[in-house]
Parts: structure tokens; C-alpha cells; sequence
């Protein structure tokens, strides 16, 4: 059996997109804006590693 999960929803405001972040921590402002800091850098190191394409 698991523990108790916190479900966080935002939209981003200029895209529209919609995230969905489940953790085991209290999800709050902060956390989106972590986790889109953490995408960027996933993003980049993607680019890097294709030449940029």
C-alpha cells in the first residue's frame, strides 16, 4: 500500500499547456515552477546533444 500523493494542476498562461505534477510533497507554486526550470535544462542538454537540431 502507498502513502498519501498531492495532486498539483497549472496552466500555463502564454502556451496554454497544462501540467499535472503527483508527488508525495505538498505541490505548491514553487514546485511548477521547479519542475519547468528542470524541463528546460532536460531540453537543452537535448539539444546539445543532437547539435542543436
Amino acid at each position: 500500500m502507498h502513502g498519501a500523493v498531492n495532486l498539483g494542476l497549472a496552466c500555463e498562461g502564454i502556451s496554454g499547456e497544462l501540467w499535472y505534477i503527483v508527488s508525495d510533497e505538498p505541490t505548491t507554486l514553487q514546485t511548477f515552477r521547479e519542475y519547468g526550470l528542470r524541463f528546460d535544462i532536460e531540453e537543452s542538454f537535448l539539444d546539445d546533444k543532437s547539435n542543436g537540431f
